[in-house]
């Protein structure tokens, strides 16, 4: 949770940011250089998005976009995708199916049901056809945090079978 306006109760901004309860130390993990007012703290968060999911393409497979929790942050990649950081702390994400002509797969997931990342691969995907040729699917992804919806970034995946 965000830390309130002022006045706050430094416990807190130490319990937000994990502190060690030295003003120096939360102000540190806050990213703001000490020396500081401690008041700098107010409306700080935590959490932050940092980067976005890619759109998965899979040449001779099923193109799957997955997330992940690693540490304290969430992590996303798949195929033809590098894995990457997409956020500095946690939130819940939400996969919708938008559309398509492709056949989606959710893989330890369910559409527009939100779910807490943990060291499980979860995701959704276009499933490649079953003849030559490729197959798409869109999907929004949304970064929910405290039960708001804080982003939400659409994607392609594409499955594809070449022979």
């Amino acid at each position: 949770m965000t830390v309130p306006n002022k006045p706050f109760w430094l416990s807190q901004a130490n319990s937000e940011f994990g502190g060690n309860g030295w003003a120096s130390n939360i102000l540190s993990k806050a990213g703001i250089s000490a020396p500081r007012y401690v008041g700098e703290l107010s409306g700080k968060s935590a959490f932050s998005i940092i980067g976005n999911p890619g759109n998965p393409v899979a040449e001779n497979a099923d193109g799957m976009l997955y997330f992940w929790r690693f540490g304290n942050d969430i992590w996303g990649g798949g195929s033809g995708i590098s894995n990457t950081q997409l956020t500095r702390g946690m939130c819940q994400i939400r996969i919708r199916h938008t559309g398509g002509d492709g056949s989606v797969i959710f893989s330890g997931a369910s559409n527009s049901t939100a779910f807490t990342p943990d060291g499980t691969w979860r995701g959704v995907g276009c499933r490649a056809p079953g003849s030559s040729g490729y197959q798409v699917i869109t999907a929004a992804i949304d970064f929910i945090l405290n039960g708001a919806v804080v982003k939400t970034v659409n994607i392609t995946a594409e499955g594809s079978t070449y022979r």
